[in-house]
């Protein structure tokens, strides 16, 4: 559905946003876009992503985040220039798109592909940071809990733990549970959390 729209896109630049991913802006948010195309073209940047965690964020120009972790989640981009990427590193997802014979693992073939192309050809992604007044939150839940969790988000409850979790000064991505990487995902019992925890570490020691 992604590769079929943005084949149909006619316009120079393209803002994709996941309907699990939500928005929030204490402002109207005209001209934020436009500003953020700007300040990608002034830097060379191949687009701009964010509401994800991407394992390789570091600070570039003008001490603004980069990474080259593409996510459809959110993301600011030349149509253009993705159909070019994951024409020519997506293989023989390109023709089972098209034909909507899909395999179980082309669930994020876009996105490697786009990675792959990036990292091949030394491209950055402008990394949007949240802040308290303005976010985008991918928070991997649906139906009546979607609905529910939009109403927290845009009273801003509890969003705090969960802004910027990717950047260096918050640790970075590192091994976190949905729980804690999700907004208002659902938290297993303490008993459970403390038998995975042990898991973990029982892990670590074996492979030392």
């Amino acid at each position: 559905m992604v590769y079929q729209t943005i084949k149909s896109i006619r316009t120079p630049w393209a803002v994709l946003v996941k309907l699990d991913t939500l928005p929030y802006s204490v402002v109207r948010a005209e001209g934020w876009i436009d500003r953020l195309v700007e300040d990608v073209e002034r830097h060379g940047y191949w687009g701009a992503t964010g509401s994800f965690r991407p394992i390789d964020v570091r600070l570039g120009k003008c001490n603004a985040f980069v990474t080259q972790c593409f996510s459809e989640n959110f993301s600011v981009f030349r149509p253009s220039e993705w159909l070019k990427a994951v024409e020519s590193e997506g293989g023989d997802l390109v023709s089972r798109m098209a034909t909507g014979q899909l395999e179980p693992g082309d669930r994020f073939g876009t996105e490697r592909a786009v990675d792959n192309y990036m990292r091949k050809q030394g491209l950055f992604l402008r990394f949007v940071s949240d802040t308290p007044d303005r976010s985008m939150f991918h928070i991997n839940q649906w139906g009546e809990r979607l609905l529910a969790l939009r109403e927290r988000y845009l009273r801003r409850e509890g969003v705090e733990p969960y802004l910027n979790l990717a950047v260096p000064e918050r640790g970075g991505p590192g091994e976190i549970h949905p729980w804690d990487r999700y907004y208002g995902y659902p938290k297993p019992a303490l008993l459970k959390r403390l038998r995975i925890w042990a898991g973990v570490h029982r892990r670590r020691l074996l492979q030392r």
